[in-house]
């Protein structure tokens, strides 16, 4: 499917899914063995870097912000944050 300019392979959800998306595409095996993509996540830098509000952030706050980038992408469910085992929503 093509959306947004983008060729995405939906989930049972109707979520986007790169791991599917690469496997469709003739992914490579992982590490053990099965057909499934290594976790990736983007990240631009120029956009981390130029955007003048994040600018204005102090160091700490800006490192806080990644490793919750990191902590979400390593969550499951993938992209949720929670603190102990409570979800936090905005």
């Amino acid at each position: 499917m093509i959306l947004d300019d983008e060729a995405v392979v939906l989930d049972e959800q109707g979520r986007s899914d790169f791991g599917l998306l690469q496997h469709a595409l003739g992914g490579r095996p992982s590490r053990r063995g099965s057909m499934t993509a290594e976790r990736w996540m983007r990240f631009y830098p120029s956009d981390w870097l130029g955007d003048p509000a994040l600018r204005t952030c102090s160091y700490g706050a800006r490192g806080l912000w990644i490793d919750m980038l990191c902590l979400m992408d390593a969550a499951k469910p993938r992209g949720h944050l929670k603190l102990g085992s409570q979800k936090v929503d905005a």
